[in-house]
């Protein structure tokens, strides 16, 4: 319910997004997805990834913000190569 309710706050941005003046919105947004990124729970994992890939890809330069805050957090996580495969993706679809 939470990521439907993120992946439409996404939609919600418009061509004119600048991303210097939301950046510390964008990056406590990252980091509080990423803490639910690692749930003990797939499917949470699942849909946090996903909604983590839209805001990076749908949102202009906010990839690199993100790619950051994964890689800060990744050392924390269960599943590590979760977090390299959603870097790799972000990566992939600049």
């Amino acid at each position: 319910l939470v990521c439907s309710t993120v992946n439409a706050y996404i939609q919600a941005f418009h061509g004119d997004f600048t991303i210097e003046l939301y950046r510390a919105h964008v990056e406590d947004i990252a980091k509080i997805l990423l803490i639910h990124m690692d749930d003990q729970n797939t499917q949470i994992q699942n849909a946090v990834f996903d909604t983590v890939f839209q805001f990076a890809t749908q949102l202009k330069d906010a990839s690199e913000i993100f790619i950051n805050e994964i890689r800060n957090v990744k050392h924390k996580h269960r599943n590590q190569t979760l977090c390299d495969t959603l870097i790799e993706r972000i990566q992939k679809s600049k």
